[in-house]
């Protein structure tokens, strides 16, 4: 988990399939809330976008709502 979380950080094509990654983890539950507070806002988008779509219930705890992270 904290590799994946590392090259989601980092970006390029590693960092772009990292959160799909993660999200066939549940331990990487805790690691994607933290995710949400990360100063770079791709990292926090794509952080929602996988917990809305993985982790429903704590995303919903942590107030992300569905549809959070989405493109624009």
């Amino acid at each position: 988990v904290p590799d994946l979380i590392a090259m989601f950080q980092q970006g390029g094509p590693g960092g772009y399939y990292a959160p799909e990654a993660l999200g066939a983890i549940p331990e990487a539950e805790p690691a994607l809330l933290a995710a949400l507070k990360d100063p770079n806002e791709r990292v926090k988008a794509g952080a929602a976008r996988t917990l809305v779509r993985y982790f429903p219930e704590a995303a919903k705890k942590a107030g992300v709502a569905e549809g959070a992270g989405a493109p624009e």
